[in-house]
C-alpha cells in the first residue's frame, strides 16, 4: 500500500484526549487563512485517514458528514464541521495546521526580505 509521509509523521504520538476548545477555535480561524496548497493537503489528509481507518466507508460520499458544492466546471467546495472528524483526525489536522501556517509565515518573511534587497 502506498504511504503518505506527511500523514505518517503527523499521526505519531496522538493524545487520547480531545483538543481543547481553544485549539479547535484556533484551527477553525486558521483554516480560513491558508492557501490552496494547504486546503488541498487537508483534503488529502482527510481522505487518507478515511482510507486507513474507515476502510468500509463509501468513497463516493464526502467523508465525515461533509458537504460538496460545485463552484464551477472543474472546482468544488468541500465543507466539514470540525467536530464531526474522529479524535485522531482532529489532532492530525491541527498539527498540520500549525506546521502549514508557520511555513506560510516563514515564506512571507522570505519574500519580504527578498523584495527589500
Amino acid at each position: 500500500m502506498p504511504t503518505f509521509p506527511l500523514y505518517d509523521n503527523l499521526s505519531r504520538d496522538i493524545p487520547k484526549k480531545d483538543l481543547t476548545v481553544a485549539q479547535k477555535e484556533d484551527f477553525v480561524k486558521k483554516v480560513e487563512t491558508i492557501n490552496q496548497a494547504g486546503q488541498d493537503l487537508i483534503y488529502a489528509l482527510v481522505e487518507y485517514y478515511r482510507m486507513e481507518e474507515d476502510k468500509d466507508t463509501d468513497i463516493k460520499t464526502v467523508a465525515y458528514n461533509g458537504t460538496k458544492e460545485d463552484v464551477s466546471k472543474n472546482n468544488v467546495s468541500l465543507t466539514w464541521s470540525f467536530i464531526d472528524f474522529p479524535l485522531k483526525l482532529r489532532h492530525i489536522l491541527y498539527k498540520f495546521m500549525i506546521l502549514h501556517t508557520t511555513s506560510m509565515k516563514e515564506e512571507e518573511v522570505r519574500q519580504t526580505s527578498k523584495e527589500a534587497l
